[in-house]
């Protein structure tokens, strides 16, 4: 009666603790997502202020963030 007492107790505390990390392992992929994309708009804001001093800023950051994340658009996807 107790070997089933125990089992059924250690495969609750696994089940709790696998749950567990699965939610912290997506949190961490949101936040890794979120921190590449605050890169990417440092980048396109100093590529754009490097490209032109006064005229078109805007354009030139939104011209390289379309770019870059276009060429990063499968990362940070969760399977």
């Amino acid at each position: 009666m107790y070997n089933v007492l125990i089992s059924v107790a250690a495969s609750l505390i696994i089940a709790v603790v696998l749950g567990v990390f699965t939610a912290l392992r997506r949190g961490i992929l949101k936040l890794l997502r979120r921190l590449e994309l605050l890169t990417h708009k440092i980048n396109a804001l100093v590529y754009a202020i490097s490209k032109d001093s006064n005229n078109g800023i805007m354009l030139y950051y939104r011209e390289y963030l379309e770019r870059t994340i276009k060429e990063d658009e499968f990362v940070g996807k969760e399977i």
